[in-house]
């Protein structure tokens, strides 16, 4: 374990990046990260990097750099978190499962459709729109479907704790 600047050309000789066949980034500070990548292509381009990105812009970035494996922080713990609240909600837990994989499948793909022209504005909000469209298609499927699933057990549930009509007392 070394511990300093990991943008520092002679700590990563020292850690050993020169021998190394893999970089894992995952400092705090996009700005930091961002010149760890740049670093490390310039001085160690045998290396292949996994790295983890705070937000779309700073993925983007690390993309634009050349890194094919770029987590983005918070997706996967928001799509579990979603995932758990529709079990919550009365969905099959493997039904949770494909509806979070199916928007995690759209947001993937319209990232990577947005990738080439993302400094592009016209074009990038070109296609956050048609993505957003994708997406507002996907819940309306999603909801129909939810109703149909949902109605079928509100309905039965309303039965199993309907109260019987009280008289008015004399």
């Amino acid at each position: 374990v070394f511990y300093g600047d990991a943008t520092r050309l002679d700590l990563l000789h020292a850690a050993g990046a020169a021998q190394a066949r893999l970089l894992v980034v995952g400092v705090d500070s996009p700005e930091a990260s961002v010149k760890l990548v740049e670093v490390a292509r310039q001085h160690f381009p045998h290396l292949r990097i996994v790295a983890r990105a705070r937000n779309i812009s700073h993925w983007v970035e690390l993309r634009n750099l050349g890194v094919e494996s770029v987590e983005r922080e918070t997706f996967e713990s928001a799509l579990r978190t979603g995932r758990r609240a529709l079990e919550q909600l009365g969905i099959a837990p493997h039904e949770a499962r494909e509806r979070a994989d199916r928007f995690r499948r759209q947001n993937v793909s319209a990232l990577h459709e947005m990738l080439p022209f993302f400094g592009d504005e016209t074009r990038r909000l070109s296609a956050a729109k048609a993505g957003r469209e994708q997406l507002e298609k996907q819940f309306a499927e999603d909801q129909a479907a939810l109703d149909r699933t949902m109605g079928s057990w509100a309905a039965e549930r309303d039965a199993d704790t309907e109260q019987p009509e009280r008289l008015p007392a004399e």
